[in-house]
């Protein structure tokens, strides 16, 4: 386990809302059995980072997506790329 200290998303879509959580287990069950790392957060089309304040220690960690995104005049979302940040 560790801590993050950041989380980088791409998207093409505009809109999209998410949360970072972590979780005890690699399959929770419900969104409560989660922690949430930062509050939600609405990301713009290309590359967005994402600050992580909380230094909760995980091996698990959940992106929510709060809030779907538009793409092409259609409610979706698409992430194409996810990377996470230790924290020092």
């Amino acid at each position: 386990p560790t801590a993050l200290s950041a989380v980088t998303i791409d998207v093409s879509s505009t809109g999209t809302q998410v949360q970072i959580r972590s979780s005890p287990t690699d399959a929770p069950t419900k969104l409560a059995d989660t922690t949430e790392l930062t509050p939600t957060t609405s990301l713009q089309p290309g590359h967005n980072t994402i600050a992580v304040h909380d230094r909760t220690k995980t091996s698990n960690v959940l992106v929510w997506i709060s809030t779907l995104g538009t793409t092409d005049g259609q409610s979706r979302t698409e992430i194409s790329e996810i990377t996470l940040q230790a924290a020092a």
